[in-house]
Order: C-alpha cells, then sequence, then structure tokens
C-alpha cells in the first residue's frame, strides 16, 4: 500500500500561491509586451487627428467631400508627406523597450489635453513631443528624425501663422515689392497699382507668401533629415532658394490676377488656388531634390 504522503513526495503543487499573484505577474507580462514606439504612434496620430480637424472640416464645408479629397483637406501635401516620412520612421526604429514613466505620463496627458477646446493646443503638443523624441532619440537616427520633423511641421501650420501676425506689414510689402517689379507699376505699402491703372491690388494675409515659405522650410527639413549625409552649410542656400522659388511662384499667381482680374475668383477663392499650391509643392520637392544631389555630390 503506498501512503498519500509518499505519493506527493517532491512534488511542488502551487496550492500555497495567492491567486493575486498570478494576475499581476500576468499584468505586467502585457505591460512589457507593449512597446514605446507603439504608445508614441498612438499618442501622435491623435495629436495629428487632433490638429488636423478643423482644416478637414473647413475644407469638406468649402469644396464637398469631393473637392476636399482634390484639395488635400486645405494642407499641403508636403505636410501629409512628412507626416507618413514621420510615423514610418519611429514604426521602422529599434525603439521597442518598454515605455518609461515619463513616457507614459507625458502621452497619457497630450492625449487627455487633445479633448479640450482649446485652439492650437494639438500645434503646442506636436511640437513638445518632438522635442522629446529627439532629447531620448538616445542615438536612434530614425527617432531624432521624426522628433525634427514633427517640430518642423509646426512651422508652417501654427508657427508661421503666429509670426505673421507680428510682422505682417513687413512681409505684406515685400509681396508687394515683387509684384510691383514684376507688373512695372507703382506701389504703396501693399497697395499695387494694376498694369493700365484698372484699379488696385490689395495683397492681404490670405495672398502672403509666408505660409508657401514655410513650407519650403519643411520640405528641406525632409529632405536634409531623410537624403543628406552629414550637415552643410550649402544646406541654408538650398533651403532659401527653394523658399524664394515658391515664394515667386505666389508672387507669379497675384501678378496674373493683376493682368487679368476677371479670372479673380478661380485665381483668389477657386480652383485656380489648388492648382499653385500642387505647382508649389512640386517645386519645392523638385528643388530640394536637387540640392540634395549636390550637397551630397561635395560630401564624396
Amino acid at each position: 500500500m503506498i501512503s498519500t504522503k509518499a505519493s506527493t513526495a517532491g512534488l511542488h503543487l502551487p496550492t500555497s500561491r495567492p491567486i493575486q499573484a498570478l494576475h499581476v505577474e500576468q499584468e505586467k507580462t502585457a505591460r512589457s509586451n507593449f512597446q514605446r514606439r507603439e504608445l508614441f504612434l498612438i499618442t501622435l496620430a491623435v495629436v495629428i487627428v487632433a490638429a488636423s480637424l478643423p482644416s478637414i472640416r473647413g475644407a469638406i464645408t468649402e469644396f464637398g467631400t469631393l473637392g476636399a479629397i482634390m484639395a488635400a483637406f486645405n494642407i499641403s501635401a508636403i505636410v501629409w508627406a512628412a507626416y507618413y516620412l514621420a510615423l514610418n520612421s519611429i514604426i521602422a526604429s529599434n525603439a521597442v523597450g518598454s515605455p518609461t514613466r515619463l513616457d507614459w505620463t507625458l502621452c497619457i496627458a497630450s492625449i487627455s489635453i487633445c479633448f479640450l477646446p482649446i485652439g492650437g493646443t494639438a500645434w503646442l503638443l506636436m511640437f513638445a513631443i518632438g522635442i522629446f523624441l529627439v532629447l531620448t532619440s538616445n542615438g536612434l537616427r530614425e527617432w531624432s528624425n521624426a522628433g525634427w520633423v514633427f517640430m518642423a511641421i509646426t512651422v508652417p501650420e501654427f508657427w508661421g501663422r503666429r509670426i505673421f501676425n507680428f510682422f505682417s506689414d513687413f512681409i505684406l510689402e515685400i509681396d508687394a515689392k515683387f509684384v510691383s517689379a514684376l507688373t512695372q507699376t507703382e506701389r504703396m505699402g501693399n497697395v499695387v497699382e494694376m498694369p493700365g491703372g484698372g484699379g488696385a491690388l490689395i495683397i492681404g494675409a490670405p495672398c502672403s507668401s509666408m505660409a508657401n515659405v514655410s513650407l519650403a522650410v519643411l520640405c528641406w527639413v525632409l529632405f536634409s533629415r531623410y537624403r543628406v549625409h552629414r550637415w552643410s552649410y550649402w544646406n541654408i542656400f538650398w533651403c532659401l532658394l527653394t523658399a524664394i522659388s515658391i515664394m515667386l511662384i505666389n508672387v507669379i499667381r497675384i501678378t496674373i490676377i493683376g493682368y487679368y482680374p476677371q479670372y479673380y475668383i478661380f485665381l483668389h477663392d477657386g480652383g485656380g488656388v489648388v492648382v499653385f499650391s500642387w505647382l508649389s509643392a512640386a517645386a519645392a520637392v523638385g528643388i530640394s531634390l536637387i540640392g540634395v544631389r549636390h550637397v551630397n555630390s561635395r560630401q564624396n
């Protein structure tokens, strides 16, 4: 006869282990499987939606759904490309460790703040997260690139408009000087006489080249972060050249309005704006691509 004591000798049954301890261990395992990049991807997706939603709603109201899609929801194609590249950098990075307490605090606070009805908050959050990504990159180029790109996106979408509010008179006068030079007409401040003396062009905020210049900066940041081997002073030259080129495209649009005022609505508020917007994006990308090749060729 085999005794019960003998039959259980050498066995280690978990009868004395609390069930709560098993749940805690499972929770820790699940939490450790949640990677740092996943946390920031979710957070940035929420921030991007919160920042872009006003433009998307406005575009649908103005152009309808199909027209809004063709107009890229009143958001430059360069900005959409920047979103894609920055998020893809985070996905491709090796930052697969578990989020730190500071990561959780920043991301949870950012998502919560996005739901507050305060204008411009999402752009400030995007800028702050960009700085955080750069400072915590720990040598990961993909992580650093994403941070710089997200900071650069806020230039045309947020900071550029605030800068314009402070220096609007100066910026509009620059646009007016270019238009006056092309039309060979008189100028006073931001008012330019139309060719033939049929009236005057008043260059206001919607016609400013400030948005185009800030988009040029963003475009060059994209190319320099992802295509240039290392920093060079030529970066500044090509960034300025890109900015000047798309500023001139906007000036040409205003000049055409001066010569052909009958197309004012089309060129100022209608489909002409979309055409010139895509033309500016193409020019910025083309010149940036040429600049990247030039910079890299000098470094080889």
